[in-house]
């Protein structure tokens, strides 16, 4: 019984690992371009920037105004951890090049690194991430109109629904 748990553990490990993805050389290559030219690799930046917001916003909400040098020690720390957490281990760009793995063949990489190293490319990457926040943002601001639309189109069909009922009692 031992044997056979040992042989189907060493089969089903040999197996998840022979599954395992080995990201071709070309391939991480020009995933590192993809980020580069996107920006992808400032991402912890963001990220440090998002932290450091929230967390002051926490201590603000704890002990009101606080002093601007405590402001950039949050800052200073944020980016520090950031930094350790996803710098230093390659974490981050090993998401990345899972992601861009799984959805993108070499040639797909290919021609997205040609055209994104274009002036027309580069002007892409500068205006699209500017105009799908605002499109969000109108889309947030029209879909507040849109609840009061629904309510009254319902309330006018279940009164409609009520008169048909108290016609046929």
């Amino acid at each position: 019984m031992m044997k056979s748990i040992i042989f189907f553990l060493s089969i089903t490990l040999f197996a998840g690992l022979s599954q395992a993805r080995v990201l071709e050389p070309e391939k991480r290559a020009l995933i590192d371009q993809m980020l580069e030219l996107s920006g992808g690799d400032q991402v912890t930046d963001y990220m440090a920037q998002m932290l450091s917001i929230q967390m002051i916003s926490m201590l603000q909400k704890q002990f009101g105004q606080i002093d601007e040098a405590v402001a950039h020690i949050v800052l200073d720390e944020a980016k520090t951890i950031m930094y350790e957490e996803y710098v230093l281990n390659n974490r981050m760009n090993e998401i990345f090049y899972a992601l861009y793995d799984e959805a993108f063949s070499i040639e797909d990489l290919q021609a997205m690194t040609e055209f994104f190293a274009t002036d027309l490319g580069k002007r892409a990457l500068r205006e699209l991430p500017m105009i799908s926040g605002k499109s969000q943002q109108q889309a947030k601001e029209h879909g507040k109109t849109i609840g009061p639309k629904a309510q009254a189109r319902i309330m006018e069909r279940l009164k409609k629904l009520s008169q048909e009922l108290s016609a046929q009692n």
